[in-house]
């Protein structure tokens, strides 16, 4: 390729993202203008109870098989402890 030929190729290009630049901040002017402003405290509390219905789902649909390795503590209480070497 001849480099007048890429160079003139390179200058379209860069003027094609301009204009695509230009396009994509006409659309952004007009959509904040059209948008509803959110009040923060809304936007926290929404959150919020979106964090509060995953966290109760991801803790109950824990399978019983990983619960057993923290009830070991609970066993060793009653029983004794089991981790001391005889003396």
């Amino acid at each position: 390729m001849d480099p007048t030929q890429m160079a003139a190729e390179a200058e379209q290009l860069a003027e094609r993202a301009h204009a695509l630049a230009v396009q994509i901040q006409a659309l952004g002017a007009s959509a904040a203008a059209v948008g509803p402003v959110v009040d923060p405290f809304i936007y926290l509390l929404s959150v919020f109870l979106m964090a509060c219905f995953v966290g109760y789902y991801v803790v109950w649909n824990v399978t019983p098989a990983l619960h057993s390795p923290a009830d070991v503590g609970d066993q060793r209480d009653i029983v004794g402890d089991s981790w001391s070497a005889p003396c």
